[in-house]
């Protein structure tokens, strides 16, 4: 008895190289405390790897069909990770709901064979989080923080303790 067909050994580098791109993604998330760390991540861009190649041997003349609902069931899962806080009127989840997309999307390059672009898509999730806090962290320096009174009066630049 053989443990692995030849079809399921060709699909065992894609999961594998979708299973660990994932995983780095979701550390990138979880040494930030944020939501949808390693398990998440790892096992939605496993899954969507997964479910690509067994739609390109089950069905081969209609892998997209798998595809898109692929991309709708993560965006369910997405939309869970969404909320509004209703004091702060802030929304909290989004860039992990967009991370989640996103590893879907390297899970199925890796599954279609697109080493390159799984990998390309690993880095950028990986970095864009960074380049946005770095990006709005220098602007705001340049800018100099706002503090707003709540009496409605004009925002007056806010003072640093250690200047006073």
């Amino acid at each position: 008895m053989q443990l692995l067909t030849p079809a399921e050994a060709a699909m065992l580098w894609p999961v594998l190289a979708a299973t660990f791109a994932g995983s780095l993604i979701g550390l990138e998330r979880e040494l930030r405390h944020k939501a949808a760390g390693m398990s998440t991540n790892m096992l939605i861009c496993a899954g969507a790897c997964v479910f690509t190649l067994i739609s390109a041997v089950v069905d081969p003349s209609s892998t997209s069909r798998i595809s898109a609902n692929i991309l709708q069931g993560v965006g369910f899962i997405g939309a869970g990770l969404i909320l509004k806080e209703s004091t702060t009127h802030t929304i909290k989840g989004l860039t992990s709901a967009a991370g989640i997309w996103m590893a879907a999307a390297i899970g199925m390059a890796f599954g279609y064979g697109f080493y390159f672009l799984g990998s390309l898509g690993t880095v950028i999730t990986i970095v864009t989080p960074h380049l946005s806090h770095w990006f709005y962290g220098r602007r705001a320096k340049r800018m100099g923080e706002l503090s707003v009174p709540s009496d409605g009066a004009k925002a007056q630049p806010a003072i640093d303790e250690k200047k006073r």
